[in-house]
């Protein structure tokens, strides 16, 4: 359906921002669910992966629009990589960035 897309378009259109499209970002965070807990060694192999490929980027920050993604993302982020920025919502970042006026 590609509904994610509408919300890069907005981040595209905005001045002072730099949209970054790591490595791994068509694949699966890892999470999708009850995935994580009966594929847990499988599950933490994705995330890793997708940490590492962020944390590449040197970007200041990680917006999604899927809230298990930021959850998982962000639990690898706090427990191994203290110093990079938390997933933040799209909804979130555009409030921020605009003040309300999308």
């Amino acid at each position: 359906m590609n509904v994610h897309l509408s919300g890069w378009q907005l981040i595209d259109g905005m001045e002072n921002v730099e949209r970054i499209v790591h490595d791994h970002e068509s694949e699966c965070c890892g999470f999708g669910g009850t995935f994580s807990v009966k594929q847990a060694d499988i599950s933490g192999a994705m995330v890793t992966d997708k940490v590492a490929a962020l944390k590449e980027t040197g970007a200041t920050e990680i917006i999604s629009a899927d809230c298990g993604c930021m959850m998982n993302i962000g639990g690898k982020i706090a427990k191994d990589e203290p110093d990079m920025p938390r997933p933040k919502h799209i909804a979130s970042f555009l409030l921020e960035r605009t003040g309300g006026k999308v």
